[in-house]
């Protein structure tokens, strides 16, 4: 008799998000580990995470591998805002009940950063009576009270941490994707948890003799950043007054789109900046080339409390290519950055002046972070993963 799993997921392949780069390999581990008796059905949207970037897919891959089904959910446009963000949960949640609604499974699986996939994902399991497995890319109560206005918040909290708890208890097992999110789940039994962070691909592992070094072609320095442009990352507020004093010395590339790109553009007008490079959000064989001819790697997340305990997946993208990392962190992932990677020229979030002093200290030059990349590896992460999601079937793969 076959055994099922449920995949939900708001994003997945061919979306460009940290959501889509950890589900969507993991999907595949788990095809590849799962015998032949057992099926997986992935539920996800449409991509949706950047307006400016329309691909759109088959609505239903009924055999994109054997045994494996994906199913995606249409969105309504939407330009990343809270109001258009939860609309756009409500679409998914509704097309998620009418497309299981006369399914069965053993587990259900779902990653969520915003807790309400989480949620979702904990009520088809009791409905289906299915144990259920989470993993958790960011604490949402925490981080919503970074973005939302203090009165508001107060009145919606008591909600989302009632939802919170009920999805965590429901699970059988949580997996944190940041080991500072442990001390947060301290109440959740901690045989039941586990800390399979982000990963490499090997997309992103660049053979030293075939990566041009810095500088190497002469000119102003190349800095890129590539990824979301919303209030959590605060490039609207470093950026402008970064490229304005460092003028023609540098040239900034940023890939990405998202919720402060407009203010980021008024802000760059406003002071006249004419060194900043807009590219729309680019798929991966065209980001690695980018990757592959920048003379460093721009990060920055602001120092909110919930960001205190991230670790962004952009880091280990970074690292894996050997260039040069500037960066602006707190909290855990400054700790990380600074014991674990090396190569990199670290500033306080938000410090103009510290970051203007920490891009003097680089070193522009390629170094190969060959023991990072062996320990985080994504094929490794996701198949200890992938194997504890299948022991939840009754018998390891």
């Amino acid at each position: 008799m076959s055994r099922r799993i449920l995949v939900l997921t708001f994003y997945y392949e061919p979306d460009l998000c940290a959501g889509s780069f950890r589900v969507t390999p993991l999907v595949r581990s788990l095809r590849d580990l799962a015998g032949p008796e057992v099926e997986i059905d992935v539920v996800t949207t449409m991509p949706n995470r950047y307006a400016s970037y329309q691909k759109q897919p088959p609505p239903l891959e009924e055999r994109p591998r054997p045994g494996l089904r994906v199913r995606r959910v249409a969105l309504p446009v939407h330009r990343s805002g809270m109001r258009d963000q939860a609309v756009s949960f409500l679409f998914f949640a509704r097309g998620v009940k009418k497309l299981v609604q006369k399914e069965s499974y053993d587990v259900v699986f779902a990653s969520s950063s915003r807790l309400m996939t989480a949620y979702l994902a904990s009520r088809v399991a009791s409905a289906k009576g299915a144990r259920l497995y989470l993993d958790i890319r960011d604490i949402f109560v925490e981080n919503m009270e970074d973005v939302v206005p203090h009165g508001l918040f107060r009145l919606i909290r008591p909600w989302f941490e009632i939802l919170e708890r009920a999805a965590s208890r429901r699970a059988d097992r949580i997996n944190l994707i940041s080991p500072a999110f442990l001390d947060y789940f301290s109440n959740y039994p901690r045989e039941n948890l586990t800390t399979y962070t982000n990963g490499i691909d090997e997309d992103f592992i660049f053979p030293e003799d075939e990566t041009p070094s810095p500088r190497a072609k002469g000119g102003p320095v190349t800095v890129l950043y590539a990824g979301n442009i919303g209030e959590g990352q605060g490039l609207h507020e470093v950026l402008p007054p970064l490229a304005e004093r460092l003028g023609k010395r540098v040239r900034f590339q940023v890939i990405g789109d998202g919720g402060r790109r407009g203010q980021l553009a008024t802000e760059l007008a406003r002071r006249r900046v004419r060194n900043v490079q807009w590219i729309a959000p680019v798929e991966r064989k065209d980001l690695v080339a980018k990757y592959r001819n920048a003379d460093v790697l721009f990060l920055h997340l602001n120092d909110y409390p919930a960001f205190r305990r991230l670790l962004p997946s952009k880091l280990f993208e970074y690292a894996a290519t050997g260039k040069p990392i500037w960066a602006g962190l707190c909290g855990y992932s400054r700790k990380f950055a600074e014991e674990g990677l090396g190569h990199c020229a670290i500033f306080s979030s938000g410090d103009v002046d510290g970051a203007m002093a920490a891009f003097q200290s680089l070193r522009l030059e390629n170094c190969p972070r060959t023991e990072f990349i062996e320990k985080y590896r994504r094929r490794t992460l996701d198949e200890a993963l992938a194997q504890n999601i299948l022991s939840l079937l009754g018998s390891s793969a």
